[in-house]
């Protein structure tokens, strides 16, 4: 039994060692996306419907790629044509060419609103950000606690639309309140799969 262990504990290392899993410092930022993400599903419970969504992404002005997992809840004022999610989000920015690494989660309110269609929605969303580090590709900013908004086009495939494709742009900035403040710009392209 000890042996599994030490593999277990070798392979985490490993893992965070090519950056794949995030550092000890890092597994905070992770603890806190889980607890964010188990706290609307117990209130809710599993029958309500929710989405997982996978983006991938790059940032404008840093050379860095994102990925960011997220879970989506609808919430309660949600009508016909317009619909408002609860989104919770943890993502690795990683500069090019094996550089730093910065993980942050987040918790954000989004707003859909159907272009005429069931298919084709616009997407407006805004909420807090939390960073494990102070800086990504030389770029310096004065908190690790951000704000995120972004915009976005999507498209809901299939019969029932469980599938949805996204893309947005975000910027990330700590709303002025400390300085340096140079901001985060970044692009992706989410895809989403709604379960009930």
């Amino acid at each position: 039994m000890p042996r599994n262990n030490t593999v277990v504990c070798d392979s985490w290392q490993t893992l965070a060692r090519h950056q794949v899993l995030p550092p000890r410092g890092g597994r905070r930022v992770w603890l806190a996306f889980w607890l964010l993400l188990l706290a609307p599903l117990a209130a809710h419970g599993m029958d309500d419907a929710f989405r997982v969504g996978i983006a991938v992404g790059q940032h404008w002005d840093e050379d860095a790629t994102l990925i960011r997992g997220s879970l989506l809840h609808p919430l309660p004022w949600s009508t016909d044509g317009f619909r408002s999610l609860a989104e919770l989000s943890a993502g690795r920015h990683r500069v090019r060419g094996g550089g730093e690494v910065v993980w942050g989660t987040a918790a954000r309110i989004l707003l859909r609103v159907d272009l005429g269609t069931e298919r084709l929605f616009l997407e407006l969303g805004t909420g807090g950000t939390y960073y494990d580090s102070d800086s990504l590709d030389g770029k310096e900013w004065a908190s690790r606690w951000q704000f995120r908004s972004s915009a976005g086009l999507g498209a809901r495939i299939g019969g029932t639309g469980a599938v949805a494709i996204v893309y947005r742009a975000s910027h990330s900035s700590n709303g002025g309140f400390r300085s340096p403040n140079p901001g985060l710009d970044e692009h992706s392209l989410a895809l989403e799969v709604g379960f009930r």
